[in-house]
């Protein structure tokens, strides 16, 4: 009998904690229609995606682990128990998918206009300017946080990696 008492507490802490996964479940499917309709997203919303993204990835392992307790614990229920995980895991999907397809949506969007820019520019470029001296570049010291590491990579892509420039300079500065 005290082992039922037991089981039935640690059963309700366990779907008390599913709840509150559900509620940041549905707290991330609303950011993420919230940014849907954005037209584009500037950097720091870039990384704040992706930094979500894999905040929700983890919050999926738990729920998965929350679940496998509930129905060890709830085995006279499993039935509904599965319903509830396919419920549950048909929603984590669904978000996490939006959520990349978001993600590529933004960061294609986003090298595709800076290469139109940089095409731009670069057409307005004359031979005088492709000289063997090369542009100076401040590029800030990548500090090591985590939070800052898409904006750093995007910067020195967008400086070095993908500017034309640079490449008509390494062609003129080979030949």
């Amino acid at each position: 009998m005290p082992n039922d008492n037991i089981d039935k507490g640690r059963l309700k802490d366990l779907i008390t904690k599913r709840s509150s996964a559900k509620g940041q479940i549905t707290k991330f499917k609303n950011y993420l229609n919230g940014i849907a309709n954005m037209i584009e997203l500037n950097s720091i919303q870039l990384t704040e995606l992706s930094l979500k993204l894999a905040k929700f990835e983890a919050l999926s392992v738990r729920v998965d682990d929350l679940q496998n307790e509930i129905e060890v614990l709830n085995f006279e229920n499993i039935s509904t128990e599965i319903d509830e995980r396919d419920n549950i895991e048909r929603d984590i999907i669904i978000n996490i998918a939006t959520a990349k397809t978001l993600l590529d949506k933004f960061i294609k969007k986003t090298e595709g206009e800076q290469r139109r820019i940089s095409i731009l520019d670069n057409s307005y470029c004359s031979d005088q300017e492709i000289g063997l001296k090369l542009p100076q570049i401040q590029i800030a010291k990548f500090d090591g946080a985590y939070f800052r590491w898409l904006e750093f990579r995007d910067t020195l892509e967008n400086l070095i990696h993908n500017n034309m420039r640079m490449s008509l300079l390494f062609i003129s500065f080979t030949t």
